[in-house]
């Protein structure tokens, strides 16, 4: 019986000797990169200024998932429902967003976390439009076109941003 362990065991360790043995190479410490593609190298292309283009829209979608500020003023999302029968009223001690005075600021939340998808978007949308002059294989028609959308987005969220900022008597 102790015989039988002691074979058991000394043929694990074989194993995982010839296992730890094989996966020892040399070759395998040499780094082998899969590419040398950059942002400055890439969005000089065709495709690599369509795609920076399309990851313009997805922070849209974060953006106006944020309804309590982004939709606020509408008789749909407002919690008050601006004196409908149906909804109640907001009472004084509501919160800063349906009251809009001075607890309405920057240190708000939701705020700060729409301010920084925003100007996300801001930043990645002028990424775009900077970029566009060194692309010279496009058509100029279609090169146009995804520069006027990245500007659109742009206005977008200036006009978004601005619009809250007015709304606070702290901004």
């Amino acid at each position: 019986m102790r015989s039988t362990i002691i074979t058991r065991f000394t043929f694990l360790a074989i194993a995982a000797l010839c296992l730890i043995a094989t996966g020892c190479d040399e070759d395998f410490l040499v780094e082998k990169p899969v590419t040398t593609l950059t942002t400055d190298v890439y969005y000089k292309t065709e495709a690599g200024f369509e795609d920076l283009v399309r990851s313009c829209y997805p922070l849209l979608r974060n953006i106006h998932q944020n309804r309590t500020l982004v939709l606020n003023g509408t008789d749909i999302f407002t919690s008050g429902g601006y004196g409908d029968p149906k909804f109640a009223t907001p009472t004084v001690n509501s919160g800063p967003i349906e009251q809009y005075d001075v607890r309405f600021n920057p240190s708000l939340g939701e705020l700060q976390s729409l301010w920084t998808l925003l100007y996300t978007e801001i930043g990645r949308t002028n990424t775009a439009i900077t970029r566009s002059v060194d692309i010279t294989t496009m058509a100029a028609a279609l090169k146009d076109a995804r520069v006027s959308e990245a500007k659109f987005l742009r206005a977008l969220c200036y006009f978004i941003s601005f619009s809250i900022g007015a709304m606070s008597p702290c901004l």
